[in-house]
């Protein structure tokens, strides 16, 4: 079963899921609550972004750090998700950590 948390600095707006998905907790612009974002490939990095908006108008967020953030807690300092696996699309949390390099 799919676990479902809020995405950190946007609850009641969108949650994400332990499998890696990004999801509106409400209905909004005429999708229903439980919409399922896109994600789209970050052109420098390939990894997976979406677009999130909030009080503050929209911004892009990696999905891996979005995922990691509700599932393993804040990143430490200059912390930076890791992929165990190393497949950038694998953004489930059972497949993220944080870790620092110095």
């Amino acid at each position: 079963m799919t676990a479902w948390r809020p995405v950190p600095g946007y609850e009641g707006l969108y949650e994400v899921s332990d499998a890696g998905k990004v999801r509106n907790a409400r209905a909004s612009q005429g999708r229903p609550a439980g919409y399922e974002l896109t994600p789209q490939a970050n052109s420098r990095t390939g990894c997976a972004v979406v677009r999130l908006y909030g009080p503050d108008g929209g911004k892009n967020h990696g999905v891996a750090r979005l995922v990691a953030r509700a599932f393993h807690g804040e990143p430490p300092a200059g912390a930076k998700v890791k992929r165990s696996n190393g497949d950038l699309a694998d953004n489930s949390a059972a497949n993220l950590t944080w870790t620092v390099t110095r």
